[in-house]
């Protein structure tokens, strides 16, 4: 990954957007990571007033321009030096390249591939916006 000279928030947590939508408001570059393939889940012992607020969160961080959102990533390495710190970023793939996706399901059907149990190795991400092909 290539630096771009912002802030790295990890985990896509309420808090986690939050921070992350406060400091692209005062125009700081964000890049926020987690883990999961999906972050839409707000905490389960939220209100429905909370879940709300979390789809705002979630929509509003989306697509913000100063925010780039990456999930299946992790920290690989953090090397600190006295220009800053270097983050090393491990993103395991999609294998759908989110950027020509338009989330219209048609590799769902198409997709000739069947699991053991009957179901497609295709899901859908519901932040981004985007199919996801699951390979484990």
């Amino acid at each position: 990954m290539t630096s771009n000279k912002g802030l790295l928030i990890i985990g896509a947590t309420p808090q986690g957007l939050q921070a992350a939508l406060t400091l692209a408001h005062f125009g700081r570059k964000v890049t926020l990571i987690d883990r999961d393939s999906e972050i839409d889940r707000p905490p389960r012992h939220w209100s429905d007033k909370g879940k709300r607020w979390h789809r705002y969160l979630l929509t509003q961080s989306t697509y913000h321009p100063l925010i780039e959102l990456l999930n299946e990533t992790e920290v690989k390495e953090l090397e600190e030096s006295k220009n800053g710190v270097r983050v090393q970023l491990l993103q395991r793939p999609l294998w759908v390249l989110p950027h020509l996706c338009v989330d219209c399901e048609k590799c769902l059907l198409a997709c000739p591939v069947e699991l053991s149990n009957g179901a497609k190795p295709l899901f859908q991400v519901t932040f981004p916006t985007t199919m996801a092909i699951d390979k484990r």
